[in-house]
């Protein structure tokens, strides 16, 4: 069923002007395919992301928020990206566990 969908907008395609809409489309629509069937190609497109640098920065700025209501301010600016914010918190958190650890290691 793929095949004929894929075929057919192959058709429409062929019989008109590309434009860089439809070279947008098409290569979302490939990256999406991907991502559905591979988890690393996933982590890499969320990367790529324009929202992952955006809540990057938030949660820079919330790690150096100086009262409560920045705090709360930058975590509401976080959860305003949803399940967006997921991945970028994680690796947060891992880079952070990777710093404490280095940090130990050094002071033994």
């Amino acid at each position: 069923m793929k095949k004929a969908k894929k075929k057919a907008k192959r058709t429409k395609r062929k019989s008109k002007v590309w434009t860089m809409n439809d070279f947008v489309d098409s290569v979302w629509s490939v990256m999406e395919e991907q991502a559905r069937e591979n988890k690393a190609l996933r982590a890499l497109h969320a990367k790529l992301s324009p929202e992952w640098n955006n809540v990057i920065q938030k949660v820079t700025s919330l790690l150096e928020a100086k009262d409560d209501k920045e705090i709360t301010e930058r975590t509401e600016e976080i959860c305003n990206y949803g399940k967006d914010a997921v991945r970028p918190l994680i690796e947060t958190i891992l880079r952070l566990k990777s710093a404490v650890l280095a940090f130990q290691e050094k002071k033994e």
